[in-house]
């Protein structure tokens, strides 16, 4: 068993390779916002990283700068998924920020009209009342820009996955 110390002094125990998500969940009442992400000994932790030694756990809001581009990775994320599924033929590209929105350019000869949009952003939004998860891949540089390259082909047809350079 790990101990963790929470923000509050308070420590519990979880078992060895458990995730903060589930603690996420179980104190999500007491936070003024959604968690999106954890501190676990004063680093960024995504809340599916297995824990592997004692240490602090604290939580990140998305009411803040570094939770809100954490919920727009993840929504960018979502975009991208929703459009691979319903669209394979599509290849959106994130090009930039304007400000404080995302310039996305749609890289393929079929255009996305507006009914396609709206068709994007419903199956983004059961998506999210599904609670679909995002699989997390820790992977050497090589092998995620390998798995990226192939992921933007439009042969695979794995399911959605974030990739994490190590």
């Amino acid at each position: 068993m790990l101990k963790l110390q929470l923000s509050n002094g308070q420590i519990i125990e979880v078992e060895e390779g458990s995730t903060l998500l589930p603690l996420a969940q179980k104190l999500s009442d007491k936070y003024a916002s959604p968690i999106v992400m954890g501190l676990y000994n004063g680093e960024e932790c995504d809340l599916q990283r297995p824990l592997t030694a004692d240490g602090t756990v604290d939580f990140v809001e998305v009411n803040n700068s570094v939770g809100m581009r954490v919920y727009v990775r993840t929504l960018l994320f979502m975009l991208i998924a929703a459009t691979k599924k319903l669209y394979p033929d599509v290849h959106l590209e994130v090009r930039n920020s304007l400000g404080s929105a995302l310039y996305c350019k749609d890289n393929s000869e079929r255009k996305l009209t507006a009914e396609d949009i709206r068709s994007i952003e419903e199956y983004m939004h059961k998506m999210a009342e599904r609670r679909e998860p995002i699989k997390l891949l820790r992977l050497p540089k090589s092998e995620a820009i390998d798995m990226a390259c192939a992921i933007c082909g439009d042969d695979n047809p794995g399911p959605p996955a974030v990739l994490q350079p190590c």
